[in-house]
Order: C-alpha cells, then sequence, then structure tokens
C-alpha cells in the first residue's frame, strides 16, 4: 500500500506543477495589462520563475540523496502549495514575480526528485516510470488551458486561478499525510533515509560523478532543451495575444491543442520506453521539432494548430527521456545526477526566457521563434556525441 501510495501522490504532484507552471504563460497577457509593463520587463517573471528554479536544484538533489527523496518531495510541493495560496492576497506586479519565482523553484525540483524517486522504487522499470510522470505533467498542462479557458468564460481573475489550483494542492497533501501514518509507509520512508544515511559524506564519488563526461552530455542536452521549452511556453501565448487578425481565445486554443499533443507524445513514448535507443530519439525528435517551430513563423489558417501538433508530439518527451536516462546511468546518486541535469536545465530556461523577451522586443517575435527552433537543433546535435547505451 505504501508504494501504491507515494506513486499516486508523486503522479499528483506532477499533475499539479504542471497546472500551475502551464499557467503563468497563459496569464502573462493579463498581467502585462494589468500593471501596463513592456515586453522587457514581463520578461523578469520567466527568468524569476526559471532562476528559482535554479536555486532549488544546486541542493535539492544532494539533499534528497541524504535525507530521502520522499521528504524533498513533499517540502517543494509544500512550497507550491503556499505560493499559490499566497496568489489570493497578490496586490503588485513584484508579488506576481515572487510568485512565479516560488512556482518555478518547486516545480523544477520536484520533477528531478520525482523522477529520481520513481527509478529507485522501480529499478527494473525506471524508463517506464519516469515516462509515466511525464504523463501526468502532459495530462496537467493540457489541464491548465482548459481550465484557464473556463475561468475566461466566467470572467475569473488569474488570482483565484491560482488560489484554487492550491486549494487542491492543499488536499493533494492531506492525503499523503493521513495515508502516511499506515506502518508500512513509515517503514518505506525510514528505509529510504537510510539508505541515504549509507552514502552520505562520499565525497570521492561525488566528485567522480561530477568529472563524469556523460553526465555534463545529458546536463548539455536539459539546457538546450528546456532552453527551448521554457521560453516557448512562456512567449508563444503572448505572441498569440499579439496577432490582431484572429480571435482573442487563440492563444488558449492554440496552447491547448500544444499541450494534448505533448501528452500524446508522452504517452506514446511511455509505450514505447523499452524500445526507445536515446541517440536515435533525441536527434529525431529535436531535428522534427526545430523544423516545426521555424514553420510557425510562416503558419496561416489550418497550418497553425498542425504546427503546434507536431511540435508537441515531436518535442513532448525530450527532457523525460534525458532525464530517465540520467538516473538510470548514475542510479547510486540519481537524486545528485539528476539534479545537476534539471539544474542546467533551468539555467537554458532562465537564459533563454530572457533572451526571447528582449529578441521579441528589439526585432520581433519571427526573429524570438527563429531563436526557439534554433535551440533545439543544438540539442539534436548534442545527441550525436552521445554514446550508445549498452545492452
Amino acid at each position: 500500500m505504501n508504494r501504491k501510495v507515494t506513486v499516486w501522490f508523486c503522479m499528483s504532484a506532477m499533475f499539479l506543477f504542471a497546472v500551475s507552471c502551464s499557467l503563468i504563460g497563459i496569464i502573462l497577457p493579463a498581467v502585462i495589462s494589468e500593471y501596463q509593463i513592456s515586453l522587457q520587463e514581463a520578461s523578469i517573471v520567466t527568468v524569476a520563475q526559471n532562476a528559482g528554479g535554479m536555486a532549488a536544484l544546486a541542493f535539492s538533489g544532494i539533499l534528497a540523496d541524504r535525507y530521502g527523496k520522499l521528504k524533498v518531495i513533499c517540502c517543494l510541493f509544500l512550497s507550491m502549495t503556499g505560493a499559490l495560496l499566497g496568489s489570493f492576497v497578490s496586490g503588485s506586479f513584484w508579488s506576481f514575480v515572487l510568485i512565479a519565482c516560488i512556482l518555478g523553484l518547486a516545480a523544477s525540483a520536484l520533477n528531478m526528485c520525482i523522477s529520481a524517486y520513481l527509478s529507485d522504487l522501480y529499478p527494473e522499470q525506471s524508463s517506464f516510470y519516469v515516462n509515466l510522470g511525464g504523463v501526468l505533467f502532459g495530462a496537467g498542462s493540457v489541464a491548465g488551458p482548459v481550465y484557464a479557458s473556463i475561468g475566461d468564460h466566467f470572467g475569473t481573475d488569474w488570482r483565484v486561478l491560482f488560489g484554487l489550483t492550491g486549494i487542491v494542492c492543499t488536499a493533494a497533501l492531506l492525503f499523503l499525510f493521513l495515508a502516511g501514518k499506515e506502518a508500512a509507509f513509515l517503514n518505506r520512508t525510514n528505509r529510504e533515509t537510510s539508505a541515504g544515511s549509507a552514502v552520505r559524506g562520499n565525497q570521492g564519488e561525488i566528485r567522480q560523478l561530477l568529472t563524469d563526461r556523460r553526465l555534463w552530455k545529458y546536463a548539455g542536452t536539459g539546457f538546450f532543451y528546456m532552453a527551448h521549452s521554457s521560453a516557448f511556453m512562456a512567449w508563444i501565448p503572448t505572441w498569440l495575444a499579439s496577432q490582431t487578425s484572429v480571435n482573442t481565445g487563440l492563444k488558449n486554443q492554440m496552447m491547448t491543442i500544444y499541450w494534448i499533443s505533448i501528452l500524446a507524445g508522452r504517452i506514446l513514448t511511455t509505450w514505447a520506453a523499452e524500445r526507445i535507443r536515446y541517440r536515435s530519439y533525441m536527434l529525431a525528435a529535436n531535428t522534427a521539432g526545430c523544423f516545426a517551430v521555424w514553420g510557425l513563423i510562416f503558419a496561416k489558417g489550418w497550418m497553425l494548430p498542425l504546427l503546434f501538433i507536431l511540435t508537441g508530439v515531436f518535442t513532448a518527451s525530450v527532457f523525460q527521456v534525458c532525464l530517465a536516462e540520467t538516473c538510470s546511468r548514475f542510479s547510486k546518486w540519481s537524486g545528485t545526477a539528476g539534479s545537476v541535469v534539471a539544474f542546467c536545465a533551468s539555467a537554458g530556461g532562465t537564459l533563454s526566457c530572457l533572451i526571447t523577451g528582449l529578441t521579441a522586443q528589439h526585432a520581433g517575435f519571427s526573429a524570438a521563434i527563429c531563436f526557439l527552433g534554433a535551440v533545439l537543433l543544438v540539442t539534436a546535435g548534442i545527441s550525436l556525441f552521445s554514446e550508445r547505451k549498452k545492452s
């Protein structure tokens, strides 16, 4: 029962933090309008979101390996819940920036810790369960735009959208803690903590891990992929909202299509998890995704939703596959290794969100979209230098 409870909670956490993260980009046009800020100033939101993730990832992996991944997951999820509930009293642009920072802090580290934790729980099916977590993330990312569309229909303020999500997160935490009173659940937590204590202080192995070139290839993949993903999710809704020739609901419609496509892509990847060849997948997925993104510059009519579908399906599982490979390759230090990769991913997302905002402000959104496609091409290039996985 204990493993079922923790897996249920981990999947719920993946779903809920995906909802909260997908809402940030969708409501950004409303925040820009409410506080009368420029695109360059709005980039502070996405930078803060990713910078928060970097701050958490700097220490969460080592803490997870040392004190137990489930404890770290609960602390991160509690922080996210507090930020969402805090939106009820948010009254300034800088309070929104703070909320975005905390959500980024929690979400980035949650993704890494949950993936490492699932890899530990199911070492023989690591790829399947890590990708299954990605499926729940995809489902939450679909639910976010749908939720926002319903909110728009009823004229709901963005603070209420965030706050209600926080209430659901509170319910998930209560369920976990009530179920956690069972002896089996507590034994699982104690065993995990003991395992963390067994590897505590082995600085030599950490140094060896951090000098392993394979780890930095995975970190490079995370950096450049998230440079695309974070900036795309944050800025494409604003680009869509700026298209005066289309209806005002276009951003929610296209982002819903995009996240449904990501969900479909992650379901396919989970189904084929044991048959995926890492290097081949990375090369094909990122190259195809690059050309789909570039096509958005010229897309009109039915081509626009088609390209959002292709972008979502092609790039859906790049980071989850990378994280699963990392945790499997470095199983003893999965938390630390995953933290390095996720930290670099957050760094890529932070830098890219800033560059994308500046590019859109000074050179237009077409130039920004060119940049978002190009970083996927770099991600594909890194896979050419990745060694084949030994059987």
